[in-house]
């Protein structure tokens, strides 16, 4: 049997239901805009600068090639019409693309040779590096030009950037823009 409700009472129940609803958003909304309003960000908080070099941001971590590119384009090998400027998906060999470096307290780069050791290779060596103003130098990558300019484009704690612009006399003696990009792990 159904029982019969007025419709007073229906709408009474209905506005106390719709009250309790109302209440229960009001206090929600309230909640969530006091809860944001009070993230808001910090005056302090600064997007990383890229182009500056730390050591923070390269020490304690080993440093991987994973690009490497030439302009203007070099040959090769022995065929004329084979021409690159990927220097990492053409000329590196598969033990060159497995070394990694790392940067360490006393100004030492050293170099290793990861599980596959080119041959007549050492597993490491070791050479310098220094931040000055803010740049990196690292003499190892200039070895082989002539006036050598070294720029560094990114720098990261993840990822970092830097060209080497000058003569490469055992290629010709045109000017030459070497990019690597190395992720760290």
């Amino acid at each position: 049997m159904i029982k019969h409700i007025n419709k007073q009472k229906f709408s009474n129940i209905m506005y106390l239901h719709c009250s309790q609803k109302t209440i229960m958003t009001t206090l929600l909304a309230a909640f969530t805009v006091l809860t944001f309003s009070n993230c808001k960000k910090d005056k302090d908080d600064k997007p990383e600068d890229t182009t500056t070099v730390t050591a923070a941001k390269l020490q304690n971590k080993k440093w991987k090639t994973v690009a490497a590119t030439i302009t203007p384009k070099v040959r090769y090998d022995e065929n004329p019409d084979h021409l690159t400027n990927n220097l990492y998906a053409d000329v590196m060999d598969a033990c060159e693309k497995d070394n990694f470096f790392q940067f360490l307290d006393n100004g030492v780069l050293r170099m290793n040779e990861g599980a596959d050791i080119c041959e007549e290779e050492q597993q490491t060596s070791d050479y310098q590096w220094q931040i000055t103003n803010g740049q990196l130098k690292l003499p190892y990558f200039e070895d082989g030009f002539i006036n050598p300019t070294f720029t560094v484009e990114k720098c990261t704690k993840s990822e970092m950037r830097f060209t080497i612009k000058g003569k490469i006399p055992t290629i010709s003696d045109q000017e030459y823009t070497i990019t690597f990009t190395a992720t760290s792990f």
